[in-house]
C-alpha cells in the first residue's frame, strides 16, 4: 500500500498491562519510509521515544480518555513542544471520553488533532462528518484527522471535503474495499 503513516493503538498499555513497544520498535526498524503514531495510554512518554527512536519517525498519540486531572499538566506540556503529540478526542456513542478542559481549551491543542469515534470503529456505519465539521468550524487551521467508520473511497473523499487531513483505514482494508489504488489516490494528497 501507498501509505506513509501507521497508527498503532496499544491497547495492553493504554489499559495498564505491559506494553508492546518492542513490536513497535521492531516495525520501525523494518520499515524506514514509515512514520508511526502511537497511542499506548501515555505508556512511553515522548521523551522517551525520542530516546527509543532519535529518528523522529515515531510520534506519541494522546487519547483524551487517557488524560486524568494529574496528567493534564504534562499533557498541555507535551502539546506546546515543537515536536507536539497527536490529541485525540475520544468520543463513544456520542459522548466525550476526557476532561471537559481538553475540549474547550483549543489554544492548548497541538497542530494535528483526531477525532476518535470509537463506537464507529470496525462498524461500517460512516465517519462522524457532523462532528468533523463542527470541530473544523471552531479551529479552522487545525490538521484533522478522522477515526472509525470509514467504509469506503466515498468516505475518504466526504472527509477531505469536509477538512479532515487524514483518516484512521483498518476494517475497509481488511476487507478489500479501500485497496491500494484508493489508497495510492489520497497518499499523493497527504490525505490518508
Amino acid at each position: 500500500y501507498a501509505f506513509t503513516r501507521l497508527y498503532i493503538a496499544d491497547l495492553d498499555a493504554i489499559r495498564g498491562r505491559a506494553d508492546n513497544l518492542s513490536c513497535v520498535l521492531d516495525i520501525h526498524h523494518r520499515y524506514p519510509a514509515l512514520e508511526m503514531w502511537l497511542d499506548d495510554g501515555l505508556h512511553t512518554t515522548p521523551p522517551e521515544l525520542r530516546r527509543r527512536a532519535p529518528d523522529g519517525r515515531i510520534r506519541s498519540v494522546i487519547g483524551s480518555e487517557s488524560v486524568t486531572q494529574p496528567r493534564l499538566p504534562e499533557m498541555r506540556a507535551l502539546c506546546a513542544a515543537a515536536d507536539a503529540p497527536v490529541l485525540s478526542l475520544d468520543f463513544r456513542v456520542g459522548a466525550f471520553l476526557g476532561l471537559p478542559a481538553l475540549l474547550t481549551d483549543i489554544a492548548r491543542w497541538p497542530p494535528r488533532v483526531m477525532i476518535m469515534s470509537l463506537a464507529r470503529v470496525g462498524s461500517g456505519t460512516g465517519p462522524d462528518l457532523d462532528r468533523l465539521l463542527r470541530f473544523a468550524a471552531r479551529s479552522p487551521h487545525t490538521e484533522w484527522y478522522v477515526g472509525g467508520g470509514v467504509r469506503h473511497a466515498d468516505d475518504l473523499h466526504a472527509l477531505a471535503s469536509a477538512g479532515a487531513r487524514g483518516a484512521l483505514v483498518a476494517s475497509a482494508l481488511h476487507s478489500g474495499v479501500v485497496g491500494a489504488r484508493e489508497l495510492a489516490e489520497f497518499s499523493r494528497e497527504e490525505r490518508v
